[in-house]
């Protein structure tokens, strides 16, 4: 599966499992930190849940330094990982 299926994946998945209304907003690859940083998606509904993809070029170690950043600047935080990527140092 490619990053670019998994993200559809997962904005569907935002839109059917969280609080989603007219107003509120996807955003694909925004920038935080000083643009150290990218979320890959990022759901806008009166708070900030930012979501990476951990796909075949990524590991669990990388997304866990990752965490920090994130939780400083999102109200929630989550990923989504291609079971490849599980057994990955």
């Amino acid at each position: 599966m490619t990053p670019n299926e998994i993200n559809a994946l997962l904005r569907q998945w935002i839109v059917r499992s969280l609080p989603h209304g007219d107003g509120d907003a996807l955003i694909d690859e925004l920038c935080f930190v000083d643009k150290a940083r990218r979320a890959d998606v990022v759901h806008a509904n009166g708070k900030l849940s930012a979501f990476e993809i951990i796909s075949h070029a990524d590991t669990l170690q990388r997304w866990t330094g990752h965490q920090d950043a994130y939780l400083s600047c999102f109200d929630e935080v989550g990923s989504a990982a291609i079971p490849s990527t599980w057994s990955k140092p």
